[in-house]
């Protein structure tokens, strides 16, 4: 999935989000409101982690992320 979110952001594509984290299906597995945020911020901070490590910046990549909550 990196080298996809590279493409586009080295091609200046926006409006495409390559990466939506949600936590819908951690809802609908039984979590109660605050499990679900915390392990849907924990996969962002996951995925932000990644991007970091492979030297790339987060003002590039950062607008590129989504956020779905029920």
């Amino acid at each position: 999935m990196g080298d996809v979110q590279e493409y586009f952001i080295d091609n200046g594509i926006r409006n495409f989000y390559s990466v939506s984290i949600s936590g819908y299906h951690i809802a609908e597995a039984g979590a109660n409101p605050i499990s679900q945020l915390a392990f849907t911020l924990a996969n962002g901070f996951t995925y932000v982690e990644y991007y970091l490590s492979r030297g790339m910046d987060i003002n590039e990549f950062g607008p590129n992320l989504s956020f779905f909550f029920q």
